[in-house]
């Protein structure tokens, strides 16, 4: 039973959305199939992409959610450290300290995203989705049967090259 599905991305410049559909279309056409004492039989129900659209995020809200997680994962990854260190200046300051620190000083920005990163991690910790910040230094799953997964692109070989921005 094939399944139908609508992708509505955000419109965005420099994304080669042809190129994306086209790997899609071809890993909706795989199937996983097992062979038992039943005969064949198949785990993973094929998708076709019936309508793939640009939509501006602005008029469209539900694409901003994709966006904040992709954006939080992103964060994670190249900010990490950043990160820390607004940790470690909040936990500095709730303490009473004799002594005065030098502190690095974090732009607003880097401020405002750690904080969204911090509130989400804590919730996924308190909620048990198995969603690591700390052993890989960005957010990572170690459960993809969770309904949360965060995993980074990391190439097989020297022939392969991760995606690029036009």
């Amino acid at each position: 039973m094939a399944v139908f599905i609508h992708i509505r991305p955000d419109e965005r410049g420099g994304i080669d959305w042809e190129t994306i559909k086209d790997c899609l279309n071809g890993i909706g056409r795989k199937r996983h199939s097992e062979r038992t004492l039943f005969g064949e039989l198949f785990s993973d129900p094929s998708f076709t992409i019936k309508s793939f659209v640009e939509k501006d995020s602005k008029k469209e809200i539900l694409i901003q959610i994709p966006d904040l997680f992709s954006g939080m994962a992103s964060y994670s990854k190249h900010y990490y450290q950043e990160y820390r260190e607004w940790k470690k200046q909040n936990f500095e300051q709730e303490q009473l300290s004799l002594f005065e620190t030098q502190k690095d000083e974090l732009t607003s920005r880097k401020i405002y995203c750690s904080k969204i990163l911090d509130y989400f991690y804590e919730k996924c910790k308190l909620n048990k989705m198995s969603v690591s910040l700390q052993s890989n230094k960005c957010l990572y799953s170690y459960k993809p049967n969770k309904p949360l997964n965060f995993w980074h692109y990391q190439p097989q070989g020297d022939y392969d090259k991760a995606p690029t921005k036009k």
